[in-house]
């Protein structure tokens, strides 16, 4: 049977934690991961640094 190997686990900088909440509020989403789905849909529409952001959040968000 295949194992997996064990995962490292996420590092987020500090300075940067809650910095796609804000976004998402102040650009009028209801909520995160709502926020990521639509920004990866379009991520010709948005900046680099957002689609970043919200690829993490897609792929990250919720988990503790």
């Amino acid at each position: 049977m295949y194992m997996q190997p064990p995962q490292k686990p996420i590092h987020l900088n500090p300075k940067h934690k809650g910095e796609f909440t804000a976004w998402a509020k102040a650009h009028g989403f209801t909520s995160v991961q709502t926020a990521a789905a639509h920004v990866m849909a379009n991520k010709a529409s948005y900046a680099k640094h957002v689609v970043e952001m919200a690829n993490f959040a897609k792929n990250f968000g919720g988990s503790k």
